[in-house]
């Protein structure tokens, strides 16, 4: 059952689920599932980073299970929310892989997926390094948009080439489809203006996760 949160005029409640931090286990996340469902709550995301330097960031996100498990082994124990991601950085993973990753989630979930998705902040180049993906650190804005467009692309169904920038698909098959096809909610985050306009020409939403409300 699709309960995408597109609803127009409509103001919904969610809870951040703790995958990160000590103790961040199965418990935790079954507990704040339970309580969101208790409250009425509709939606649950999980926070992302994969390996970030030692220092003072390592105090928030040192200790962190990944984000798209987290999110699969939760949606699939509680069918009553929609679950997102708060945010993922295409550019530090690889979009066709996502791509896979998402729709799968899609259709295990049978259509409760959120996308939200992000370029990360300019302070993250270590967590980039580690990743063995510095060398898209400096265009990780164009390779989000380039991973949007693909995602739509694959995702639609569609078996025509694809030729971007990064990727260039000539040969390929992509099944299951999402249960939501290409229309799975795609949510862009961020405080720069090139934000805004991802939001505006290629997404489904505004993710403000670090943008107060004025």
């Amino acid at each position: 059952m699709n309960r995408s949160l597109t609803t127009v005029g409509t103001m919904t409640f969610g809870v951040i689920l703790p995958n990160k931090g000590i103790g961040a286990g199965s418990e935790l996340l079954d507990a704040a599932c339970e309580a969101a469902v208790a409250a009425g709550w509709r939606s649950a995301w999980v926070t992302d980073h994969l390996m970030v330097p030692q220092g003072p960031e390592a105090d928030e996100y040192g200790v962190m299970l990944e984000a798209l498990t987290s999110l699969a082994w939760a949606g699939g124990r509680h069918e009553e929310l929609v679950f997102g991601t708060s945010v993922i950085s295409p550019a530090m993973r690889d979009a066709p892989m996502l791509a896979k990753e998402l729709a799968t989630i899609d259709v295990l979930l049978g259509g409760r997926l959120i996308v939200g998705v992000g370029v990360s902040d300019t302070g993250d180049l270590p967590e980039y390094t580690n990743m063995g993906k510095a060398h898209r650190f400096k265009v990780r804005g164009a390779y989000v948009d380039e991973s949007i467009r693909l995602w739509r692309h694959l995702w639609s169904g569609s078996t025509k080439p694809f030729e971007g920038e990064f990727h260039q698909l000539d040969d390929f098959t992509f099944a299951p489809l999402p249960v939501q096809g290409a229309g799975i909610p795609i949510w862009a985050g961020g405080r720069s203006a090139r934000a805004v306009r991802r939001t505006a020409e290629l997404a489904d939403g505004y993710h403000a996760a670090q943008t107060g409300p004025k």
